[in-house]
């Protein structure tokens, strides 16, 4: 799970120019069966790899997955059917993806509208081991118990399992979130939760299984209402952990695999020494910075970098951030 998204951690990513992780796993769970849980797939470069994001099939030919997965990716083998990341068996199948879609709205800042979409070269073959997990119908009531599942680390920073995790969590209110992470920090394109087992332990997501089911039972099936996002550290008392909540995004998902495209609003071009300008760019912060947009990158006078509060006594440059009085600064 992403170790560290608000605040002073924020900040702290920004100035040292760390890369974010947002990926997660499952703490304090158990193996689950082999084939038990059918929709699960896993995202890597080629067969054979050792997954680093998790998905759901929702059709023989359509993955759901998290948004952030697919950031600096052209191509994903996905594998469903697999139990052991360590050997494979007769119950795998590889498919590679044809296109990678992330929601039009993701913000890889804020991990808002953390949805993704893999379509698949060719379908998958359903089976006992391999086959699709129901998409809601309605949101998900808070209390619900439902259950996550995932090959990422046993806690943060630590080793991941050789075979499928499962573990039991319970959906808690947006509003009960809120209080817990502070406001602004979650969305209504997000959905928290944790659990407890017998003895006490709090289960959650954790690093390497982003993007794959939190799954709810409902008259007898299964029905995937998050997709794991983000979270401050694994299974800590304070903070729970964070998906990207299904239901929200529910017309999206539907009209992405029946063909239908927003069509994007143009870019008006890029002004420099306009300050934050809305077009390319936020803020500016407590600091004085603007920060560019998702995807695009800052240039000072023509010069890939800009000087920005942190690092201007010392000459530093960022490819994100800029001073809002730079009159030569523009994201593009």
């Amino acid at each position: 799970m992403l170790a560290s998204v608000a605040g002073a951690a924020r900040i702290s990513k920004k100035r040292h120019e760390v890369n974010r992780n947002a990926s997660i796993s499952i703490v304090n769970g158990q193996p689950a069966k082999e084939c038990e849980w059918t929709h699960q797939v896993g995202l890597s470069n080629s067969p054979g790899s050792a997954p680093w994001c998790g998905g759901m099939l929702i059709s023989e030919e359509w993955v759901l997955t998290a948004g952030h997965c697919l950031v600096g990716e052209t191509r994903l083998n996905v594998v469903a059917g697999q139990w052991n990341t360590r050997s494979s068996s007769r119950n795998e199948q590889n498919r590679y993806t044809s296109q990678l879609i992330k929601h039009p709205s993701y913000n890889d800042w804020t991990l808002d509208y953390d949805y993704g979409l893999l379509r698949l070269e060719r379908p998958m073959e359903f089976n006992n081991c391999v086959g699709a997990v129901a998409l809601p119908s309605r949101d998900v009531s808070v209390g619900t118990s439902c259950w996550i599942t995932g090959w990422g680390t046993l806690r943060t920073d630590g080793g991941s399992p050789d075979t499928l995790q499962e573990a039991e969590v319970t959906v808690i209110g947006n509003r009960r979130c809120v209080r817990k992470y502070g406001q602004g920090e979650i969305t209504d394109s997000m959905l928290c939760a944790q659990g407890r087992t017998a003895n006490g332990d709090i289960t959650d997501a954790c690093q390497g299984d982003s993007g794959g089911p939190l799954v709810c039972e409902e008259d007898g099936s299964w029905v995937i209402h998050g997709a794991p996002s983000w979270g401050y550290g694994c299974a800590g008392a304070t903070y729970p952990g964070v998906w990207a909540r299904v239901y929200h995004e529910l017309t999206w998902i539907e009209e992405t695999m029946a063909g239908i495209f927003p069509t994007p609003e143009p870019t008006p071009a890029p002004v420099p020494g306009q300050g934050c300008n809305p077009a390319y760019s936020t803020g500016p912060d407590s600091d004085g910075d603007c920060r560019c947009n998702s995807g695009l990158s800052c240039y000072e006078s023509g010069s890939s970098g800009c000087t920005y509060s942190f690092t201007d006594q010392w000459g530093w440059k960022s490819d994100r951030w800029f001073l809002e009085s730079c009159s030569g600064c523009v994201c593009q």
